[in-house]
This record gives C-alpha cells, sequence and structure tokens, in this order.
C-alpha cells in the first residue's frame, strides 16, 4: 500500500521557485533515500512534506491530500520530520525534551512513561543522561535526542534529515542500527543522507535530486553497485545552496 504520493511537487521560497515539478512515491513500512548534492532540495523537499514550506502540485499521504494542511496536523497524522542540526532546546533536560515530542498524543502520565522507555530502549545513552541539560550533549547525543524526540510523537512516517551530518564514524553506525530497527518495526522512513554509502546500505530504495529535480530512482542496490564516477557525478555540488 502507497503512503506517500508526490506528483508535480514545486516549493518556493519566497519567488523562488527550488522544487521543479518533483514526483516521488513510498509504500508502507518502506525506508527510501533521498540522495544529491549540497543545494539539490533535499531538506525543501522534506520542508513541503511537513507543510513548513510553500507549495503547488500534490502531496497525499494515505490517500489525503496535504494542500493547505497546518504543520501541527501532519505530525497528528503520523507524519514526523526530524530536521536537520538537531535543532534540540539546550536549556531543557533530556527528559524534558523527549516529553515535548509527546505533547500531542499523550494526556496521561502512564502513556508519555511508556514511550519514554520505549526511547530509552533504543538509546540507552539518553537514560543516563535524562536529567542532563540538552545543550551539554555531544553531537551524536544530540542527535540520539533529536530521534528519541521525534519517535515521542508515534510516527508512521518518519522524515529524516542528515542524521550523520558531523558525527564520528562509530556513532554513525549506532544511528544506522536504529534507523534500520525502527524501518523493521514497520515504519515508512525518507531518508536524506548525504552519506551515500551509508544511506544505500539500508534502504530500499533511492531517489537522486539535483537541482530541484529528480534524476535516479531505482533500487538501492543497483544504485550500490554502480560505477563509482557514474555515482560521484550525480553528487557534484551545486552553484546554489537551496536545501
Amino acid at each position: 500500500m502507497t503512503i506517500l504520493n508526490i506528483a508535480d511537487l514545486r516549493a518556493f521560497y519566497g519567488d523562488v521557485e527550488v522544487l521543479h515539478g518533483v514526483d516521488l512515491s513510498m509504500g508502507e513500512g518502506e525506508c527510501v533515500a533521498l540522495l544529491g548534492p549540497n543545494g539539490a532540495g533535499k531538506s525543501t523537499l522534506l520542508k513541503a512534506i511537513s507543510g513548513v514550506v510553500r507549495w503547488t502540485g500534490s502531496i497525499s499521504y494515505h490517500g489525503r491530500q496535504l494542500n493547505k494542511v497546518r504543520y501541527v496536523n501532519v505530525v497528528r497524522r503520523g507524519v514526523v520530520h526530524v530536521p536537520e542540526g538537531r535543532e534540540v532546546f539546550p536549556g531543557l533536560s533530556v527528559i524534558d525534551n523527549l516529553r515535548l515530542g509527546a505533547y500531542l498524543y499523550h494526556s496521561k502520565r502512564e502513556d508519555v512513561k511508556a514511550e519514554l522507555e520505549s526511547v530509552f530502549s533504543l538509546f540507552p545513552r539518553l537514560k543516563e543522561r535524562s536529567n542532563q541539560a540538552a545543550g551539554t550533549l555531544s553531537g551524536g547525543e544530540q542527535q540520539m535526542l533529536a530521534l528519541g524526540r521525534g519517535m515521542m510523537s508515534r510516527p508512521k512516517l518518519l522524515l529524516l534529515d542528515e542524521p550523520s551530518l558531523g558525527l564520528a564514524p562509530i556513532i554513525t553506525q549506532e544511528i544506522v542500527k536504529v534507523i534500520g530497527e525502527l524501518s523493521q518495526s514497520g515504519i515508512s522512513i525518507l531518508l536524506v543522507e548525504q552519506n551515500a554509502h551509508v544511506a544505500l546500505s539500508i534502504t530500499q530504495r533511492a531517489y537522486i535530486l539535483r537541482s530541484g529535480k529528480i534524476v535516479y530512482a531505482g533500487p538501492s542496490e543497483d544504485l550500490r553497485l554502480s560505477n563509482e564516477k557514474l555515482l560521484e557525478g550525480y553528487f557534484r555540488q551545486e552553484q546554489v545552496r537551496s536545501s
């Protein structure tokens, strides 16, 4: 069953068109990579799905259009965006950051506690630091916290923007392992990732976005095994950063 279907998507910052007729689809429970050079429009595409940038065209989630749906109602429908840069609340504790992720769904303390335990099972380090200010965590721990906060909203579709950005390889492996586990649990994941080899190792299909247009769509395995020079050609730096 299709969970997300995008057709002729055009997204804008002011009067500047950043995405130019993008088509993309995802099946329920599928993990899909969205790759491309800096400035291609990858983050903009996630923001369009989330409802935080102006767009035209069609974005259908579980067969229902998301046009004119406010960001908070997109989240209520089960679409959760974990943005690039983590964006944790540095002055709040780890546990308070996580609780903020549950505010749309849980009025009972026992419900929040159950979700917290689920997140702590994924990231035991967060439990160890639950009373520590988020701003004092390492970059890897903040990424764990951002992902954990997203999970508190009970996502059916998880939009992940550069989860390995700036992380040490050993922390990247830990984050990637969790993403794989979430995918196997049935959560649909659209993964924007600059590290193409990491993304292709945990996804079933991939799209490559370049200059606001899709230039490749196909199985991740095919792309992973393709000629290295061909792959590099898709990732040449854009002249203007737009994502």
